[in-house]
């Protein structure tokens, strides 16, 4: 992430430029922002689910007073989450393995579309691996009696 953003204010900002003050339209310009801003949507969700970053129901589950249904709500939400993360995985698979046997490729660059888009299985993937975790976490507070 701390690549993509950079880059892709830079090569948007070199666009502009291009476009309005020098009166040139950059053909690759669109393919290479449209990748970068898919990785960076999609390592970036799973990123903010992990540091806490995201919309969460935090707000609506404070003003309850009992912790033992709060626990609930955040243990069902980790499991919609959880749930979540294997449909976004199956079908990013299911993306990947049918652009890999037609053998798509970006127009400008010939990049393999199944790489671009492997982005969707790898953020299934980290994002499962966080909602487990915290699924045992509370599955362990809930035995220990802890919030």
């Amino acid at each position: 992430m701390l690549v993509c953003i950079p880059l892709l204010i830079s090569l948007i900002f070199i666009e502009v430029i291009f476009r309005y003050l020098i009166k040139i339209t950059l053909g690759w310009y669109s393919e290479m922002t449209t990748i970068l801003y898919m990785w960076l949507i999609f390592i970036g969700v799973a990123y903010t689910y992990r540091v806490n970053r995201h919309l969460s129901l935090v707000l609506f589950v404070e003003r309850i007073k009992n912790i033992k249904i709060k626990n609930f709500i955040f243990f069902i939400s980790e499991v919609f989450v959880l749930v979540s993360s294997l449909y976004i995985l199956y079908f990013g698979f299911i993306i990947v393995s049918e652009q890999f046997s037609r053998g798509f490729k970006t127009m400008y660059f010939g990049i393999p579309m199944y790489v671009v888009s492997f982005v969707i299985p790898i953020s299934g993937v980290l994002i499962l691996i966080t909602s487990g975790s915290k699924i045992v976490y509370l599955l362990k507070m809930k035995s220990n009696g802890e919030r």
